[in-house]
């Protein structure tokens, strides 16, 4: 089928929206046996078309959105010797909605015009990144951190096909949302482990939790370190992490932080 239109969805669910609307031929979802990488179905893509999913949420400050889709390689009949597929994040400070679309002519226009997905966005040879496999399907993953003052308008996932070579194959598209202060979630702010103890640098790893170890050895935890000595120059507020997951659309998940879901393939 050409409709991207989930009948599961609820009436305020964010839909994938095409850059012709819903329902036009150069997207489809297809079920084709043994060629998904999760579910029944993926979504197919001709030369140059996207397709992108308002959210309807806004970026959070000092976070990092890591986008992940799984990108497919059918045959050299559809795919070709070439198939360049782009993944990454967007805006719209519209509400999500079948008329708020991009403004981009093509994926190549898109990325030119818009410079937060050129910034955030990931671009792959479906085919080598397949090895030329038939019917396999392989993660790719981008990833986008916002400062103090995030981006204006409403988080939107994009994937779309470059207008070189053949088509593109998409499938299961998770999007995750951890603090950047914090992103082990073990209470510390990066910038206290990353810094120094009275001129010794603390050498812990903002990546892994590790706050009820002892750096100092003084038989209190890292954790209890950073509260009694805090980074006095920025006074940064400890922030715990928090994670939002986005799953594949086509079925419903409840995120841990705000509500939503994504794409692709009926179950």
């Amino acid at each position: 089928t050409n409709n991207l239109l989930d009948p599961a969805l609820g009436a305020t669910d964010p839909q994938w929206t095409g850059r012709d609307g819903n329902n036009d031929g150069d997207t489809f979802v297809e079920y084709i046996g043994g060629f998904r990488s999760e579910g029944n179905q993926h979504l197919g893509m001709a030369n140059g078309y996207f397709v992108f999913q308002n959210l309807g949420i806004p970026y959070a400050a000092k976070t990092n959105y890591k986008l992940t889709v799984s990108v497919g390689y059918r045959n050299a009949g559809q795919s070709g010797t070439l198939s360049t597929t782009v993944i990454g994040l967007t805006s719209l400070a519209e509400p999500p909605s079948d008329t708020n679309v991009l403004a981009g002519t093509n994926t190549n226009d898109q990325l030119a015009i818009d410079t937060l997905l050129a910034a955030s966005s990931t671009s792959v040879d479906s085919v080598a990144l397949n090895n030329a496999t038939a019917g396999k399907f392989t993660d790719v993953t981008t990833q986008y951190t916002t400062g103090a003052t995030p981006p204006g308008g409403n988080i939107v996932i994009f994937i779309g096909d470059d207008v070189n070579g053949a088509r593109s194959h998409f499938d299961n598209v998770r999007l995750e949302a951890v603090s950047a202060d914090n992103p082990d979630g073990d209470g510390i702010p990066a910038e206290w482990e990353t810094g120094t103890d009275r001129g010794v640098p603390r050498n812990l790893n903002p990546g892994v939790n590790d706050g009820g170890l002892d750096f100092d050895g003084d038989t209190l935890t890292n954790t209890w370190s950073s509260r009694r000595a805090p980074i006095r120059a920025s006074r940064t507020p400890m922030q715990t992490a928090s994670t939002t997951t986005w799953r594949p659309s086509r079925t419903r998940s409840n995120p841990t932080v705000t509500g939503t879901l994504c794409l692709t393939g009926r179950r």
